[in-house]
Order: structure tokens, then sequence, then C-alpha cells
């Protein structure tokens, strides 16, 4: 509530900017789950879309709704850095714009033997990254998925008034998961007909 009423004062005083939801990942019935990328299916009209990728260390699965991966073995954080074991996107504005970073909304589906911990890392070069608060310990979800605790980034000074030049990158690393590839999938998803499966909010301004 807090910040839709910040938003809507924003908006108010200054109409140049664009708040609120700024990309999302709507799955819908035709979503495969295995694709090999998901492109935003939302975009602020001054940002330009992303894509949902996989690290190489995530096998592709089939799961309708969802953008989904098989997890190998994998123990720890160290290891998921090490194995790639990660989802990825990037953000970008338009020429001349500049966007501020408020939080991530993300609902999840996890197999029993899927990871149980995760956390969100954010790179300003796409090459070192920087963990978003604490790891997440999470518990396997149904099978429509389990709506998460929203990721806050609006404390995170990287993530504010943010030049079109520069391109953010975010990755979604799991671990924790058993031995082997049965039942060991963490998804993105599921998405309902009213809200997306991911979703990156925040605003935009000239």
């Amino acid at each position: 509530m807090k910040w839709i009423i910040v938003a809507i004062f924003a908006s108010v005083l200054y109409p140049g900017i664009a708040c609120a939801q700024l990309v999302a990942w709507q799955f819908g019935p035709d979503t495969r789950g295995d694709e090999e990328i998901a492109m935003s299916t939302f975009e602020d009209p001054y940002m330009f879309g992303s894509e949902l990728t996989r690290g190489v260390g995530v096998q592709r699965q089939k799961a309708t709704y969802s953008f989904a991966g098989i997890w190998p073995e994998c123990k720890s954080f160290v290891e998921a850095v090490r194995k790639k074991t990660f989802y990825q996107f990037s953000l970008k504005t338009r020429k001349n714009y500049r966007m501020s970073l408020d939080r991530i909304e993300l609902i999840l589906r996890i197999q029993p033997n899927g990871p149980q911990e995760y956390v969100f890392a954010y790179s300003v070069d796409g090459d070192n990254y920087v963990n978003v608060g604490h790891p997440v310990r999470v518990s396997p979800t149904s099978n429509d998925g389990e709506i998460q605790e929203p990721i806050d980034l609006s404390t995170i000074s990287d993530l504010q008034n943010i030049p079109s030049k520069t391109r953010i990158y975010f990755r979604l690393y799991a671990w924790d998961s058993k031995d082997g590839w049965e039942n060991t999938a963490f998804r993105i998803g599921k998405s309902t007909s009213n809200r997306p499966a991911l979703a990156v909010y925040g605003s935009v301004e000239n």
C-alpha cells in the first residue's frame, strides 16, 4: 500500500515518471516450459524487452504456465555459482531515460528434491554479481506454485537512477537440491490470468 501511495504521488508531481511494473513474464497455456528463452510479455514503454534464460547447469523441462528447469545435485551457493545453476534476465531503459528499481515479485514451483534455498544477485557489468539480501529458505510448493516474499531492491544504491547506457543483470541462484535428476525441478510459475510469474517494479524517468 505504501508503494502505491508513493507511486501515485510521484506520478502527480513528475508526470514523466512511469511507475509500478517495468517488465514481467506471464506464461499462458501455450507455454511449454522448456523454451530456451522466454521473452518478457510486458515492458514499460521506456524499457527494452528482457530475455529470461537458464545457466548451463540447468536442464530444460516441460511444465505448462512456467519457465522450468531441472537441477543437478547442488549443496551450496558456492557450488551453484560454480555449476551455473541459475535463471537470468537483464534490464535496460531506452535512450535518455533512467530507472530506479523497487522490488521483484516471484512465483515458484519446486519439486520435493529440488533446491531448497535461493538468492537473487545483480550485476552492473555482467561479470561481477552482488547478492540481494540473504538466501531464502523454501519448501516444496504446490503444483500451482507459491507466491514468494517480494525481493526489496529499493535500498540498493546501485539500482537507483540507472542511466540508459547501463544494463542491469539479475541471476536467481538456487541450491540444496538432492542427488540425481528425479523430482528436482525449480520452476518460475505458475502464472495466472491476472498475475505474472515474475515481475520487476520501479520507476522510469526522463
